[in-house]
């Protein structure tokens, strides 16, 4: 009897010792691919994770940026919360349309919400500069003051957003002058202007 518990030992040994081996064997390749597997993790993570964490991190400020330039509108002009929405709707619109960021387009609007205009003027005036800043006549606030201080000089039915761009575009490219530097000297002079009996 304890010889045939050798042999069964033996026998145990002889089989399994393949499997040893190949168990070692898969281990090692186990361990292999593993590491291999973390290293592709933290590219996949440098390489797209950390990229798109940063892309969601600038939305969200742009975001809370619109929105605080959206808020401002409301409390500092005094415009109600239903006109405020229907600005929103207005310049997201827009920098769908325009290619514009909704916080650049917010400021503006805040600039012309100031300057006392219509909603529809505000709109108006807005969509205005904004095409305007498009094809490089300067910045959207910078234009939208200018259209803001004529429509208020000279009222929008005398010049519309359009009439008033128009004319700030020729005197910006006779002139070689930029929207930004011509906005606040305009804003200055088209009252007096108005009231002294000049056109724009």
């Amino acid at each position: 009897m304890a010889n045939s518990l050798s042999t069964v030992s033996v026998m145990i040994r002889a089989v399994t010792g393949p499997l040893k081996t190949g168990l070692k064997k898969a281990s090692g390749m186990m361990t292999a691919f593993g590491s291999k597997m973390k290293a592709t993790g933290r590219t996949i993570s440098r390489n797209i994770g950390m990229p798109l964490a940063l892309i969601g991190a600038a939305a969200v400020k742009s975001a809370m940026d619109f929105q605080s330039s959206m808020v401002k509108i409301q409390t500092l002009v005094g415009e109600s919360s239903k006109s405020v929405k229907e600005l929103e709707e207005v310049v997201l619109g827009l920098s769908k349309e325009t290619a514009q960021s909704p916080k650049e387009l917010a400021e503006a609007m805040f600039f012309l919400k100031s300057a006392q205009l219509s909603n529809a003027d505000a709109a108006a005036a807005l969509e205005m500069s904004a095409k305007a800043s498009a094809i490089g006549l300067g910045e959207t606030k910078d234009i939208a003051l200018v259209s803001a201080a004529v429509m208020n000089s000279y009222g929008s039915e005398v010049y519309t957003a359009a009439e008033a761009t128009d004319i700030l575009a020729a005197t910006v490219r006779k002139g070689m002058l930029n929207a930004e530097d011509l906005a606040p000297e305009m804003g200055d002079l088209l009252g007096l202007a108005q009231s002294l009996g000049i056109s724009f």
